[in-house]
């Protein structure tokens, strides 16, 4: 529940009504959806406990990985795939050729895909927890 709240993805059926959690001196619960849309991706990304929900399962981990970059930080899909890459390999996954082109059941790679961003917010930190090495 923090951190949907932190996100704003409460809203509208719920809002938060104090205190303040801040990105970069900005306060996030003071924002307003449009505001926190635009934050969302290239700053704030969110581990939810069930990996398997946090990628489509029709389209590859790297493809995924691979779109926060070519949405968020103008890459093309090659530049998008080399950062995808490297960033499997700073989480400590192996076989990196082989986990990229690798669907959501085949792995869980719901941190790697949050480490792309600048805030990262855990559900559950430890719940689950499986490492690819």
């Amino acid at each position: 529940m923090t951190a949907k709240a932190i996100s704003g993805l409460l809203y509208p059926v719920a809002s938060v009504v104090g205190g303040s959690v801040e990105l970069e001196g900005q306060n996030l619960n003071s924002m307003n959806q449009r505001q926190r849309r635009a934050i969302a991706g290239p700053g704030l990304g969110i581990v939810f406990q069930d990996a398997l929900t946090a990628l489509n399962p029709v389209y590859t981990v790297g493809a995924q990985l691979g779109e926060a970059f070519r949405i968020h930080r103008g890459m093309n899909k090659k530049q998008a795939r080399l950062e995808a890459l490297e960033l499997m390999g700073r989480v400590g996954i192996s076989e990196l050729e082989l986990r990229v082109s690798a669907y959501p059941h085949q792995l869980s790679s719901g941190i790697a895909r949050a480490l792309a961003l600048d805030l990262l917010i855990l559900d559950e930190t430890v719940s689950a927890l499986n490492l690819l090495v």
